[in-house]
């Protein structure tokens, strides 16, 4: 999940002062008692996506602007749809520790999303292609939405980032430190031309459409951890029957990595 990039962002705690290190800490317990309870009682690898609860404490809670949780131990909250959470992708953790500290950043927001749960690694950037930079006299003034359609006129950028930023212009409305404002452009075109604004017409569009995509790059990331080693195109007959079999599963967590280590990849030598 690489929550390790959330304890070494170094955040603007003067733009974001609710940022505390308390909260830093508990966005990352947020993610782990997540995966904790969905994988010890066997919920869809579906909810990474969308699930109707969060696991809170009230640190995290009042951080979300979400009433009625009190104590310091986290337990599952029922969501309302309106407060734009559930699920990993719409957690601090995630969005946090892809933005720069000072303001979202959609491109590692993107690259995040396609990496680890569609299945989809965007190519490297080209050598020699210029980071943007939002103080660079050009930017001054600009959204980073709006430096990044300049950043596209560029014709070494052009082609990349037709395909990888609409994936995190749908994070807009969620600022540096993953809270959600409403007032945010986060309007967007897919490459295969699909419309999307905002979070929710992000998560319905990748059930309806990358839920396969979702399944094999989950199973792929626990096969690479469980063997130890990196997979290659040999492994692929295998991810191949893996994914076939967690489907017919119903997409259990914990199914997937009892399927994962019973299967004869894992014990091969």
């Amino acid at each position: 999940m690489r929550l390790d990039r959330l304890g070494n962002i170094s955040t603007n705690i003067k733009k974001y002062p609710a940022f505390t290190r308390f909260v830093k800490r508990d966005m990352a317990l947020e993610t782990h008692e997540f995966l904790r309870h969905s994988l010890q009682n066997n919920l869809s690898i579906i909810n990474f996506i969308e699930s109707d609860f969060a696991m809170l404490n009230q640190n995290m809670a009042e951080f979300y602007g979400i009433p009625n949780v009190e104590g310091n131990s986290f337990r599952p909250v029922k969501l309302d749809a309106k407060l734009n959470r559930g699920g990993l992708i719409s957690q601090a953790s995630f969005l946090t520790g892809h933005s720069d500290g000072d303001q979202a950043h959609p491109i590692k927001r993107a690259v995040w999303l396609m990496s680890k749960l569609l299945d989809d690694e965007p190519p490297p950037p080209p050598p020699n292609v210029p980071l943007l930079d939002p103080k660079a006299s050009g930017n001054k003034g600009l959204t980073i939405k709006q430096q990044l359609e300049a950043h596209r006129d560029q014709d070494s950028c052009r082609d990349c980032h037709k395909k990888i930023d609409p994936w995190g212009i749908v994070f807009e409305n969620y600022d540096a430190v993953g809270i959600f404002h409403a007032k945010a452009d986060s309007s967007t075109e897919l490459l295969d031309g699909t419309k999307l604004n905002g979070i929710q017409e992000l998560k319905s569009y990748i059930l309806n459409s990358k839920k396969e995509n979702l399944n094999r790059s989950v199973i792929k990331h626990m096969l690479a951890y469980a063997l130890g080693r990196s997979l290659s195109y040999m492994d692929n007959e295998d991810i191949d029957d893996l994914v076939k079999q967690v489907k017919a599963k119903k997409y259990g967590f914990q199914d997937l990595v009892k399927t994962l280590i019973k299967h004869d990849i894992f014990s091969r030598k």
